[in-house]
């Protein structure tokens, strides 16, 4: 019995080690899902990716450039800026992952969590294709996760007005970015009901 006590000490002292590998281990993989957003923008969708998914980028894309430039939206048949387009996406996909992560890590105090939500979320077949194609959709995203994400904090604040600014700022560039985030104001609309009722 004596010589087998400091066998289970050690492995009881290794456990929060072997965690502390772990944790680091998924955050390099969160991370390296992150990065892979922005390699080869310049690259042809698979032939097995849906056509509908990544049809309509030329179209917008060619559409808000040459409205800034002559004043008229028109089609042409140049691909100038799918790249710059495209990478407008992958850094509001990649925004959007670390914002969660820092809010759940920051809301949980555990990295388990945030780690978590990288992995489902960067791994997720619609929201890895948004990231690669020039649309708007991936940047919609991440104002509205701005938005509900200041709205929250507000109720844990003393002074909630600020943070509620930054909400409805940040609620103003959804809807700049595409007008369907109006929908989603019935989201903050119903939570505000909830609180009230629950409180």
């Amino acid at each position: 019995e004596e010589l087998r006590a400091p066998r289970r000490d050690r492995g009881r002292s290794d456990a929060p080690a072997v965690v502390r590998r772990g944790t680091v281990l998924l955050l390099l993989i969160a991370l390296a899902l992150t990065a892979v957003r922005f390699v080869r923008l310049d690259a042809d969708p698979p032939v097995t990716k849906r056509m509908g998914d990544v049809a309509n980028e030329g179209y917008w894309l060619h559409n808000a450039r040459l409205k800034a430039l002559t004043g008229h939206f028109q089609r042409d048949h140049f691909n100038q800026a799918l790249v710059t387009g495209r990478f407008v996406a992958a850094l509001s996909g990649g925004l959007t992952l670390l914002l969660g992560f820092v809010f759940l890590w920051r809301g949980r105090h555990d990295v388990r969590w945030a780690i978590t939500y990288v992995l489902l979320l960067a791994v997720n077949d619609l929201f890895f294709a948004y990231n690669r194609i020039a649309l708007v959709e991936t940047t919609l995203a991440l104002f509205l996760l701005a938005s509900f994400i200041a709205f929250a904090a507000a109720y844990q604040t003393a002074r909630p007005g600020s943070v509620l600014f930054v909400s409805g700022v940040c609620f103003g560039l959804a809807l700049l970015v595409k007008f369907t985030a109006l929908y989603i104001a019935l989201s903050f609309v119903a939570a505000v009901l909830i609180e009230r009722a629950v409180g």
